[in-house]
């Protein structure tokens, strides 16, 4: 009476989530209690459904056809799993801890910076770009001050975050790629953090992230955060290889919808902006100046801004693929191939409107500053980490 869908479905799913989800960070005991408690509940549910579902009850032209039978129980179970999915938020705790050894309460402003990831100075209409991306940052340049020769010390977001949390060069802090760690290295032992430094003196510091790789945990750039947000979006059809069937359905499905609906990397700038409200409010509660670390990633790839910023600038291209991109990007790299105007056209407009969607919600949060009475009060800092290259220099 166990070996049915229903019941092997929500043990793959409902025990994971119970440590991961419901009770994490628990005593062993507690989560081998919820788990007993799961499964007991379960068992309970399916020996109660089976005594309903006798032969007797079932009806006569599904006793007759057990495969038909299971077959409408599976695609219950995955109706089921697919609108929960749609529906599927995780919730981030706003537990800042209270530091006992915490110095006095300092004098001085609360301190924001913002990094628009991937977003080049040039593409900005606050530095002169002909197409209107950015008329929060125009606003903001006005009435602050607007660096003209601020360079990127490296071409990627954990060499840049890493310098602009400690202070120093590239081959200094370590955090960048290398033979050994293609992907990149962590932040060398030693260093101290822009967040420890304003920690220890008595700062709250707290972090929220759409880059949930290079900015994650394993990179060390999370040192010093009282509060630090990396998650990782919950993707409603994440990409799969070539020849899977749920790959050839998701890139049909793309027809109709948009492609951020169904598949997407990095949280949007929708998404860290109600998360940041929130902890902006908690952080306000407390008696002391705080840090705040922002970062968007909605000019990054694979470029799906979503309506009606995808749409803003001319030049979109509703058959060009992200597999297409990736075969591209290799070719490129090799100096085998040169981007087409459409294509550049193309990926120049997604990018736009991405910077246009960031831009956007970066006026909602001074906004919301200015509605708090916290605008005054505060150095605000907004930068990039590295711009794009669009086959410039074969890149």
């Amino acid at each position: 009476f166990l070996m049915n869908p229903w019941f092997v479905s929500l043990m793959l799913v409902g025990l994971p989530w119970l440590g991961k989800g419901f009770i994490p960070g628990r005593s062993g005991i507690a989560q081998a209690t919820a788990g007993f408690a799961l499964v007991s509940a379960l068992a309970g549910i399916c020996l109660i459904i089976q005594k309903l579902l006798s032969r007797r009850a079932c009806p006569p032209f599904l006793t007759a056809r057990p495969v038909l039978w299971l077959s409408l129980q599976v695609t219950v179970v995955m109706v089921f799993a697919v609108t929960a999915s749609v529906y599927l938020r995780q919730a981030a705790s706003l537990e800042i801890p209270l530091r006992q050894d915490a110095p006095e309460m300092p004098e001085g402003p609360n301190l924001i910076l913002v990094t628009m990831d991937t977003v080049r100075a040039d593409h900005t209409s606050a530095y002169g770009y002909y197409r209107e991306t950015t008329p929060t940052l125009e606003g903001l340049a006005a009435e602050s001050t607007l660096y003209l020769n601020a360079i990127a010390p490296g071409d990627m977001t954990l060499s840049t975050h890493a310098s602009i949390f400690t202070g120093l060069p590239v081959n200094w802090h370590g955090a960048h790629y290398s033979y050994q760690n293609p992907g990149g290295q962590p932040l060398a032992e030693g260093f101290n953090t822009l967040a420890e430094m304003l920690a220890r003196n008595g700062y709250f510091t707290a972090g929220v992230v759409a880059n949930h790789g290079y900015l994650g945990h394993w990179f060390q750039l999370d040192q010093g955060f009282d509060y630090y947000d990396e998650r990782a979006p919950i993707s409603f059809f994440p990409e799969t290889p070539m020849g899977v069937l749920r790959e050839a359905l998701r890139r049909v499905l793309t027809i109709w919808f948009h492609p951020s609906f169904l598949t997407t990397i990095y949280r949007t700038a929708e998404e860290i902006h109600t998360e940041t409200l929130k902890l902006i409010e908690e952080l306000h509660k407390r008696n002391r100046p705080w840090f705040l670390f922002l970062n968007y990633m909605d000019a990054h790839t694979p470029y799906q801004p979503p309506p009606p910023f995808d749409t803003r600038f001319p030049g979109k291209n509703r058959l060009f693929t992200w597999p297409r991109y990736l075969e591209i990007k290799k070719k490129l790299l090799r100096q085998e191939y040169k981007l087409t105007l459409k294509e550049k056209q193309h990926l120049v407009s997604q990018y736009d409107g991405g910077i246009a969607y960031q831009d956007h919600y970066l006026g909602m949060l001074l906004d919301e500053l200015i509605k708090r009475g916290l605008y005054e009060d505060s150095l605000i800092i907004v930068t990039s980490d590295h711009g794009e290259a669009f086959g410039e220099r074969s890149l």
